[in-house]
């Protein structure tokens, strides 16, 4: 080869360094560099409309990240805790996760999760987040999880039902009804076994749990020395047991077999005629009139009923990072991109349920009928006590047990609520 070739041919190999060097600093290529795997879990069966959403939030992740790539798996609530403790113990916990809002401080306890308070103070939005969230993902003064979404139960009625007996509806937000007022109106509508005047549920603890709160009392309180004292046999509780259990044992109100009923069979009962009244949530509305699409236009949504105070239970799900993540900077900016405001909008719009940063909430979607009235009663949210102790507690059924044998007759409320509170404190104390 002579020297001149080999020179130009030197040129060109330089010159195509050079332009690939060019290409891959303004094009966003990385030659040799592997991308960075986040493995996000997330709870539930994975129904299309999840996935579809999750999906499209993932992709826009990646394509604005070309470097990330993120996994993305459903976990059945049912197995979920179970799960989540098998990986950490063998060190092979997701990088992200969902939570619900009651395991979060039990996994924050166990050193399980990234306290993410510097991470949210450079991020800036701390005071956009829904209060009552914020408490569920505290623990011992330290934020270890992102509010993602929340949501609560309202009255749920039939509105043509009302007009054709004659009943005046509930009033719109901010009043709202008496336990009284809703007592009477259940009567009146009572029609068995064709028609029942109200959804009793006794396995959905969400819709009878708040009213110890609407009487002005509470579940569980924290004592000077640290631990959660049970309070469900405590006068202000044990009457609001007896209200919710009458429904059924006095007035007859729900069938025999809502002793064994949980929020779906409320939902789908009520979609199909058996329930006058339902304490539900917004996600329920999309099924009611998937199951029967007769009834559109056919019911109608209120706050719920109070005696003392208005109250109503907020749940949701938050995100966590888990403290042995290698892709903790990572996981956090994947976890700050899905709570920007565009993608908690089309999020919370898709599950029929609520974003956690307020800001959203001025977005005209929730200021209009019936979403406004689940946002006014979102107002009033309350969460069960924030204490690891809370998830064996419900793991246990503790509650559950209560609630069934009053409806069963095997207990008073009285008899229920302190075996109830004894099993209770048993867990609070760790004994």
């Amino acid at each position: 080869m002579n020297r001149n070739l080999k020179k130009n041919l030197v040129k060109i190999i330089l010159s195509s360094i050079v332009m690939l060097m060019v290409l891959v600093t303004f094009s966003g290529i990385s030659i040799g560099k592997e991308k960075v795997t986040l493995n996000f879990w997330i709870m539930g069966a994975g129904p299309t409309h999840l996935k579809t959403v999750i999906d499209t939030i993932v992709a826009d992740f990646e394509k604005e990240n070309s470097d990330f790539e993120v996994i993305v798996q459903y976990i059945p609530w049912g197995s979920a805790h179970d799960k989540m403790m098998i990986s950490i113990a063998g060190g092979i916990a997701p990088e992200v996760a969902e939570m619900g809002t009651t395991w979060t401080p039990e996994f924050a306890e166990m050193g399980a999760l990234m306290d993410l308070d510097a991470e949210v103070d450079v991020w800036g939005n701390r005071d956009d987040l829904l209060p009552g969230l914020v408490e569920s993902a505290t623990y011992n003064d330290h934020l270890y999880a992102m509010p993602w979404y929340a949501g609560c139960r309202a009255l749920i009625y039939r509105k043509d039902w009302f007009e054709k007996e004659g009943i005046v509806a509930p009033p719109k937000p901010p009043e709202v009804w008496t336990w009284d007022e809703f007592l009477k109106a259940a009567i009146k509508l009572n029609n068995p076994p064709d028609r029942w005047g109200f959804g009793v549920l006794a396995g959905g603890m969400h819709q009878w749990l708040p009213l110890i709160w609407q009487n002005g009392g509470e579940i569980a309180i924290k004592t000077p020395e640290g631990y959660y004292k049970a309070t469900i046999n405590e006068p202000n509780a044990v009457e609001a047991l007896i209200f919710y259990t009458d429904l059924f044992l006095k007035y007859g109100l729900s069938p025999q077999g809502c002793l064994a009923h949980t929020a779906n069979e409320g939902r789908k009962g009520f979609a199909m005629g058996q329930y006058a009244m339902v304490f539900g949530g917004a996600w329920w509305l999309p099924d009611i009139e998937k199951f029967n699409p007769e009834i559109k236009g056919k019911y109608a949504v209120a706050l719920l009923p109070k005696r003392k105070e208005a109250a109503t239970f907020v749940g949701g799900s938050n995100l966590v990072i888990f403290q042995e993540s290698k892709y903790a900077d990572e996981a956090w900016k994947f976890v700050e991109f899905l709570l920007n405001k565009e993608n908690q909008l089309i999020f919370a719009k898709t599950v029929g349920m609520f974003p956690a940063r307020m800001s959203v909430f001025e977005t005209p979607y929730y200021s209009e009928y019936p979403l406004n009235v689940f946002a006014e009663q979102l107002k009033v949210g309350k969460v069960y006590p924030v204490t690891p102790e809370w998830g064996q507690i419900e793991a246990t059924r503790i509650l559950f047990t209560m609630i069934e044998n009053i409806l069963m007759g095997k207990k008073t409320v009285q008899e229920a609520a302190d075996d109830a509170a004894v099993e209770m404190d048993r867990i609070f104390k760790r004994l």
